[in-house]
């Protein structure tokens, strides 16, 4: 009973390591990112471009593969358009990048846009009730 349960805690301890090699936890990548992301502050502070960063980075892991390297592409272009002053231009760029992106996620999660669908009216005749609140029932 002994040995199984070493065996056991040994076994469950050498996935433990694995998980947690896998998930990279405090890894280089992390400081790099934030080094990244501070060039990218210091190079264009516009609080527009840097929510349509942030809404572009939700956008481009869940896209398809064409739609994140041309987005990819399109950020780049952006900030730099931004810290050459043409701030407009940059947020254009952005917003291109946002909506290529987003089209893609939507060709890979297969989503249709049923807003432009005309909702079906209800009839009020027969229904008396209906038309009275809740919490007046007779």
């Amino acid at each position: 009973m002994l040995k199984t349960t070493a065996l056991v805690m040994v076994v469950a301890g050498a996935a433990t390591t694995g998980l947690a090699q896998t998930q990279q936890a405090g890894s280089a990548d992390m400081v790099n990112a934030e080094e990244t992301f501070q060039k990218l502050v210091d190079q264009c502070d516009d609080i527009d471009m840097l929510m349509l960063r942030a809404k572009l980075r939700l956008q481009v892991s869940r896209t398809t593969e064409e739609a994140s390297v041309r987005g990819n592409e399109l950020l780049v272009e952006g900030f730099e358009l931004c810290g050459e002053g043409k701030i407009d231009e940059g947020k254009a760029k952005l917003e291109e990048a946002l909506v290529l992106t987003t089209a893609g996620a939507d060709e890979i999660f297969a989503t249709e846009d049923t807003s432009s669908q005309p909702e079906e009216e209800t009839s009020a005749e027969g229904d008396e009730g209906a038309s009275k609140p809740w919490w007046k029932v007779w």
